[in-house]
């Protein structure tokens, strides 16, 4: 799952990852958040890596960032997640499988009605 893989013709199979969790940032080991951080700032997924080592493939990344900035910017973007948590209360509250504890799902909840806000001042940093 989440993994492209490519068949050298002359070599070995090579794995890469290509999800959001991997391919262009890794998990902060020093992060509170119940989400886990990504360090976008210090990208260190494989994709990140050969990226930054291209000046036309930065470029290209952060110029599609900025884009993401421009979007999260909007104040319909949290006005939208808060409508989304409201929606899907009623059915967390009603979910019997019990994946999570209630403290941990309103937690990571909070995280993300506290994230909107920021997100786009945040994003925008990251690439200065």
């Amino acid at each position: 799952n989440n993994f492209r893989v490519y068949f050298q013709t002359d070599g070995p199979m090579v794995m890469s990852p290509w999800d959001q969790d991997t391919t262009f940032a890794l998990p902060d080991p020093d992060s509170d958040n119940p989400l886990g951080d990504r360090r976008y700032q210090e990208p260190g997924g494989n994709l990140a890596i050969a990226c930054n080592q291209d000046a036309d493939c930065r470029a290209l990344w952060r110029d599609a960032a900025l884009d993401v900035a421009d979007v999260l910017e909007d104040a319909a973007v949290s006005a939208w997640i808060t409508g989304l948590l409201a929606v899907t209360q009623e059915g967390l509250d009603g979910d019997p499988r019990g994946d999570c504890t209630v403290e941990d799902r309103d937690a990571q909840r909070a995280v993300l009605q506290d994230w909107a806000p920021d997100a786009s001042a945040r994003l925008r940093a990251s690439w200065e």
